[in-house]
């Protein structure tokens, strides 16, 4: 094997290492269930712009 091709092997076997971490990472997260956080929820309430609503439940409704 030359240089270049164990460099290649290393490379592509590092790469995939990174990508199965990766994957576990986001297998193990993506269940997660979000905290509620009251504060932010009344200022979203506050601050929801309800004159859109409409616009968005006829989207919906097609």
């Amino acid at each position: 094997m030359s240089n270049v091709e164990i460099v290649i092997c290393v490379v592509v076997v590092s790469v995939s290492v990174l990508l199965i971490i990766y994957m576990l990472h986001i297998a193990k997260s993506s269940g997660r269930v979000r905290l509620h956080d009251p504060e932010r929820v009344r200022r979203f309430v506050e601050s929801a712009p309800y004159d859109r609503l409409k616009d968005v439940l006829d989207d919906y409704e097609r």
